[in-house]
C-alpha cells in the first residue's frame, strides 16, 4: 500500500514546524508538502489560501498512484511517527474518514459563528474578517451535520474524486471556509464515510499550532 500525506503552506503563512517520519507496517508512506518554492504562487489568479485548495481538493492528481491520502492543514503537526498508521486504522474499509467538528454541530451553527464573528473588532474577528468578509453563502443545508476539514484520509476511488470536484466548486463558487460545504458533498455522491469522535485539536496524535481559543466562541 502507497500512503501519500498532503499539505500546503503558501505564501509563508505558517511557521514550519518539522515533521516526525511516519512508520504504517506494510506500507510506503511519502510525504509532500507544497510551499511557494515548489508550488509557486499564481498571485495573479488567486491568492494563496485559495491556491492550498488545490492540492488539498486534488492531492490524488498531483501525487498519483498512492492507494490512500492524508491531508493535513499547515497549522497542525505530526505529534509522533504513528499518527499516520492511526488514520488509516480508522479508515478500515471506508473511502474517507473525517473528524467531527469539536465545538458546532452543524453547518448552519458555522455560518452564524463566522457572521457573528466578521463583525466584532478584536483579532479573531479581524482575522476572520480578512478570509472570509466578502464570502457568500451557498446551497448548502444548514442543519448536515458540520466536519472539521484540517485532517482527513481517504482513498480516490472514482466517487471521491467527484467529492473532491464538487467541494473545489463550492469553495470557489461560494465560501473558502471549505469546513461549510463538505458535508453537502459527501451527502451528494453518497459514498462510505466515517466520522472520528475525537477533538481534531487535541488527540495524542495531531496539535493545533495556532492560537485556537477565539474559535471556540
Amino acid at each position: 500500500m502507497k500512503i501519500a500525506i498532503i499539505s500546503a503552506n503558501l505564501g509563508r503563512f505558517d511557521k514550519p514546524i518539522p515533521w516526525f517520519d511516519q512508520v504504517v507496517p506494510g506500507a510506503e508512506v511519502s510525504t509532500h508538502i507544497f510551499t511557494d518554492s515548489n508550488f509557486p504562487p499564481r498571485d495573479r489568479a488567486m491568492t494563496p489560501r485559495l491556491q492550498a485548495k488545490i492540492p488539498k481538493c486534488f492531492g490524488w492528481q498531483l501525487v498519483p498512484d498512492c492507494d490512500v491520502y492524508i491531508w493535513v492543514d499547515a497549522s497542525f503537526a505530526l505529534l509522533n511517527q504513528d499518527a499516520a498508521a492511526w488514520m488509516v486504522e480508522q479508515l478500515e474499509d471506508q473511502e474517507m474518514v473525517v473528524f467531527k467538528h469539536p465545538w458546532r454541530k452543524t453547518v448552519g451553527e458555522e455560518w452564524r459563528f463566522l457572521e457573528k464573528r466578521i463583525g466584532q473588532s478584536r483579532s479573531g474577528g479581524r482575522y476572520l474578517a480578512k478570509r472570509y468578509a466578502h464570502e457568500i453563502k451557498g446551497d448548502w443545508d444548514d442543519n448536515a451535520p458540520l466536519y472539521a476539514a484540517g485532517i482527513f484520509i481517504y482513498r480516490p476511488t472514482s466517487i471521491i474524486r467527484y467529492v473532491m470536484k464538487d467541494w473545489w466548486y463550492y469553495v470557489t463558487r461560494f465560501h473558502l471556509n471549505d469546513q461549510l460545504s463538505l458535508s453537502t458533498v459527501l451527502n451528494k455522491y453518497q459514498c462510505n464515510w466515517n466520522v472520528i469522535d475525537k477533538n481534531i485539536y487535541d488527540n495524542g496524535y495531531f496539535t493545533f499550532t495556532r492560537t485556537r481559543e477565539w474559535l471556540k466562541k
